[in-house]
């Protein structure tokens, strides 16, 4: 997480790194790489899996599995937990703008938080303390405006 803005590795990048690394460039890795190039937001491993079926039928959950902690490995993706219980990860492709999200405890939506606020913050704490900041993650909770609206609204009804 530096001033500058974060390029997508091409793809050409990413099949040479892959095979740097030693790995085959099998199409199901190539089309789980173009699926998240094309996806901005962050993604589970089981939206992955189904998206992959929409355009190949020829993959598997575990396949999904196996290349995510691969790319993860070579830095080609990013993994987080964006709910508060880390039950499940999400990825994206490494090098996007950074993104945070608040994940609604009533009904499980993620709302987009503005990250040029989220990025000051962060590199402006980073400068004061001489500290080099590479990435940042934060897990934010609470409710959606919707959530809020119909929890003040049950609140209001019950002291009434």
């Amino acid at each position: 997480m530096s001033d500058r803005i974060p390029t997508v590795p091409t793809p050409e990048e990413a099949e040479a790194l892959l095979r740097n690394a030693g790995h085959r460039l099998t199409p199901q890795r190539l089309l789980l790489l173009d699926l998240l190039r094309t996806h901005k937001t962050f993604l589970d491993a089981e939206q992955i899996y189904e998206l992959a079926l929409k355009h190949e039928g020829d993959t598997s959950l575990a396949t999904v599995y196996r290349s995510l902690q691969l790319f993860v490995e070579l830095g080609l993706v990013e993994a987080r937990y964006l709910d508060p219980e880390h039950k499940r990860e999400y990825y994206r492709i490494t090098g996007g703008l950074e993104y945070h999200y608040l994940t609604c405890r009533g009904c499980g939506k993620m709302v987009p938080v503005d990250p040029e606020i989220i990025q000051e913050a962060a590199l402006s704490w980073a400068r004061e303390h001489g500290i080099t900041l590479l990435t940042a993650h934060a897990c934010y909770t609470g409710y959606c405006p919707e959530c809020t609206r119909r929890r003040e609204k049950n609140r209001s009804s019950r002291s009434s």
